[in-house]
């Protein structure tokens, strides 16, 4: 009797087995990106997602697959929500990923679409069945938007932070002045799967849009913008984002307007402006840093009420 050996590389083999997304449509062809966007913890203000919406708009997207949320969620944590039909009937709503495939020909680059929601369990072999399936359309590069609070103005350009796997691509993110992060702690489904992406050698990007953590109206449609500008950027795409700016514009408009009706909360903002202007580096704040800023602004807040 022979006795199986652990894998000690340290190396985890992608997924075998039943594939937990079913096929709504196969996808004609062969398609060069895959770009995703999580609901919860990487989606500040729906900034990520909502951009990424915006992509399916813009290429006439098609769903080509969905998860079965059954074994990647802890359903106490992230609780399914019932809805009510208009004749009454009671309907749940599971944790949603679904898969979608671009069907305009407006760029030369092809893309699959992955609108998630963030998994509480099995992060590696759910993104090992996301990267399966990609695969089998020949993607070579996934880029991943988020959006995460931060102590900075809505009244200056989004800071938009980002990396990447391939050193290459890192620098040419430095050259968009899209800075790297000094960051250290705790990570989300993002970094799971840009080490799955490492393992199988696809050039992973992820890219994150700062929003400001006293506005917590969603959608922020400046955040979306500054997001899908970005990604226009970093993967030389030409996009019409009238709809965007025309959205962006009102949004601040409406942002101003709230900031003027409260002098704390305006003296808040002239203090964050004057340190944002005076910044030198831009990274991702650290956790602490980012917790300190916001329990003294509502500090404040309570003394002076």
């Amino acid at each position: 009797m022979t006795t199986k050996q652990p894998n000690r590389t340290g190396r985890r083999k992608p997924l075998a087995g039943a594939n937990p997304f079913t096929i709504i449509e196969k996808a004609p062809g062969k398609f060069t990106h895959l770009v995703m966007a999580f609901k919860g913890w990487p989606d500040a203000n729906e900034g990520a997602t909502e951009a990424l919406r915006f992509f399916l708009r813009n290429f006439s997207a098609r769903k080509l697959a969905e998860l079965d949320p059954e074994e990647f969620y802890d359903f106490s944590q992230t609780r399914p929500i019932v809805k009510v039909s208009k004749d009454g009937k009671r309907q749940l709503a599971w944790p949603k990923n679904e898969v979608f495939y671009q069907t305009s020909d407006s760029t030369q680059k092809r893309f699959l679409f992955l609108l998630g929601t963030e998994p509480s369990l099995k992060w590696r072999t759910y993104c090992d069945a996301v990267l399966n399936l990609a695969q089998q359309y020949e993607v070579q590069t996934v880029l991943h938007m988020g959006a995460l609070l931060d102590a900075v103005p809505h009244t200056r350009a989004l800071r938009v932070t980002g990396s990447s796997n391939e050193t290459e691509r890192r620098q040419s993110l430095e050259s968009l002045k899209i800075r790297g992060s000094n960051y250290q702690g705790p990570v989300g489904i993002p970094s799971a799967m840009m080490e799955r992406c490492s393992a199988r050698g696809l050039q992973f990007i992820t890219l994150w849009g700062h929003s400001s953590h006293y506005m917590q109206t969603s959608p922020n449609y400046k955040l979306t913008l500054g997001i899908v500008n970005s990604v226009r950027q970093v993967l030389d795409i030409e996009l019409n984002t009238k709809p965007l700016e025309e959205a962006s514009e009102a949004f601040f408009a409406e942002m101003q307007k709230a900031v003027e009706k409260d002098s704390q909360l305006s003296a808040y903002v002239q203090k964050l402006e004057t340190k944002f202007d005076e910044a030198v580096d831009i990274e991702m704040p650290s956790g602490d840093e980012m917790v300190r800023d916001v329990e003294a602004f509502l500090r404040d807040l309570r003394d002076k009420r």
